[in-house]
């Protein structure tokens, strides 16, 4: 654990993340996406994604039959609680009016999945949204990919420092867990270039106070 001050935090994990930059990694074929909290990632990549009834079942969430049966409506929740929404990016198909889901939000890490996964198309909310049936394991994950830096860039209140702060010092938990789990997943740096972030030295990177 290292304690910096308020004043440098934003400055420090912009220096350190750039110092931990390797090759680039791009992925030819054509690639789902799932978005969760920094603080799931640990838990997804050990598990794999669950559906939320497999999540309730091992104990990961504790939902209520009488909730479990409120999100099991699928006009409002599509994925109800046996399948794991996925989307894509760059689909030609929509309609002009379609809503598209967008995965590359700064405040999440996005989850790049290999297109092995079979996940039929589901177009009740987002045009380019597809529903997994069962678990996908973490052997089709490809990548981590997330946005600290765009995230640094849109600060605007005291409360986006720490949630900055927690979101790096998850992010540390998980490249020790692909460590450990002996994993081939990669984690980029997707801001505003593809910068591949040395796994090694991320997971002995020191945590923020």
């Amino acid at each position: 654990m290292i304690t910096i001050d308020k004043k440098y935090i934003l400055e420090y994990i912009k220096d350190t993340l750039n110092s931990y930059k390797i090759k680039e990694i791009n992925f030819k074929e054509e690639t789902y996406h799932h978005n969760s909290s920094y603080k799931n990632g640990t838990s997804i990549i050990k598990n794999g994604l669950l559906s939320l009834n497999e999540l309730n079942k091992k104990g990961i969430i504790s939902l209520r039959k009488e909730e479990l049966n409120l999100l099991n409506d699928h006009y409002s929740h599509v994925n109800g609680i046996y399948g794991i929404s996925l989307s894509k990016v760059g689909l030609t198909d929509l309609y002009r009016d379609e809503e598209e889901y967008n995965p590359f939000r700064n405040y999440v890490i996005d989850i790049i999945i290999s297109n092995e996964v079979k996940a039929p198309r589901s177009s009740i909310h987002y045009g380019n949204e597809f529903i997994a049936d069962s678990i996908i394991e973490n052997k089709y994950f490809k990548s981590i990919d997330i946005r600290l830096f765009d995230f640094i860039e849109n600060i605007k209140y005291e409360k986006d420092k720490l949630k900055l702060i927690e979101n790096y010092n998850y992010l540390l938990d998980i490249a020790k867990t692909i460590k450990e789990e002996k994993l081939n997943i990669c984690i980029r740096e997707m801001s505003n270039t593809n910068l591949t972030l040395d796994i090694d030295k991320l997971s002995n990177g020191e945590k923020i106070k």
